[in-house]
């Protein structure tokens, strides 16, 4: 059975403290058009708009720096960001970057930490252009701020608001144990953002264009849970669609949750969730692009709940535990 609370009892939460940051956006210049609570916001200058995306990378939270190496940790400051990106139907211009280094921290491993952060920028066509250094006596932090612009053939960015009633939910690959080592890969390290298929996507006319986007990054039910709440719809998932990876395969045998559980809220899959209408993309699974397109629910209309699960016993419940939150 799914958790039916969070393990936390805390004084701060993420969420709680982003819709206070939501409620200034009606204060934002005119020339804000995506303010906070998306991927990435949005502003023009001139006739261009130009899009951008902060990500900070900590030790002790998102990697551990004794048992991970430089070029991992390198690797996923940047394309975490990356796939904020994807999520926009977004090409990468540029980025930007800042790392606080421990007093601790090797020269050496410094000098190999940047490199491996301007190797990752020019293979996904993101080149680093400036940032700023410091060393403190706290633990190693990493901050990445990307820009991306919209290309022309791809029209306006794909947000997490505009989901529409009666539209499918699809989600871009497998799901769950994003930490654990399967066959020397760990995905949430390893992992490749979804550029090209987001850029496909983007591209379509007709009804395989998505309606709402996001990547998944804090787990399947939270990250579905803000196009819910934004798009002020219900969405209802069918678990037993729900495409699970070995890695979750492998978390549940030591744990005390299914495999569905880990798919559903383990999170730092960055894999793309999308909604589009049912004739987008018809099969239960779909091959688009060299990825495995899979429905795995619908929206409907709001009522009381944001997301209902249909379980594979049958079922249906509400989840009260979503997902990976950060707290105090």
């Amino acid at each position: 059975m799914l958790i039916s609370q969070s393990p936390y009892n805390t004084t701060m939460q993420e969420f709680e403290l982003l819709e206070n940051i939501f409620k200034q956006n009606g204060s934002l210049p005119s020339n804000i058009t995506i303010p906070p609570g998306d991927d990435m916001g949005a502003f023009t200058i001139g006739n261009q708009t130009v899009l951008v995306t902060v990500d900070q990378l900590a030790d002790g939270i998102h990697f551990t720096l004794e048992t991970t190496s430089i070029k991992r940790i390198a690797r996923k400051a940047v394309t975490r960001n990356l796939s904020d990106v994807a999520a926009m139907g977004a090409t990468p211009i540029a980025a930007i970057c800042a790392v606080s280094f421990p007093k601790s921290l090797a020269s050496h491993h410094a000098e190999s930490l940047l490199e491996h952060i301007r190797q990752t920028g020019q293979t996904f066509s993101c080149p680093v252009i400036g940032g700023d250094i410091s060393a403190w006596p706290g633990k190693l932090l990493i901050s990445i701020t990307v820009f991306a612009s919209m290309q022309p053939q791809h029209g306006s960015p794909i947000l997490r608001s505009t989901a529409q009633p009666n539209d499918a939910l699809y989600v871009a690959g497998p799901l769950g144990g994003s930490i654990i080592d399967h066959n020397n890969t760990i995905h949430h390290l390893d992992f490749t953002p979804q550029l090209d298929l987001a850029q496909h996507l983007a591209a379509e006319q007709g009804s395989r264009r998505p309606s709402a986007m996001i990547d998944i990054s804090d787990g399947l039910l939270r990250d579905l849970s803000h196009i819910a709440k934004l798009s002020n719809l219900t969405a209802i998932i069918d678990v037993p669609q729900i495409p699970i990876s070995d890695a979750a395969l492998i978390a549940a045998k030591t744990s005390t949750h299914p495999p569905y559980h880990h798919a559903l809220t383990d999170g730092e899959d960055y894999q793309l969730l999308f909604s589009a209408p049912l004739d987008a993309f018809p099969s239960q699974q779909t091959s688009y692009h060299g990825h495995t397109i899979t429905r795995i629910g619908s929206l409907v209309p709001r009522h009381q709940s944001l997301i209902m699960l249909n379980l594979p016993d049958g079922q249906t419940v509400t989840p009260q535990y979503l997902g990976w939150e950060h707290h105090s």
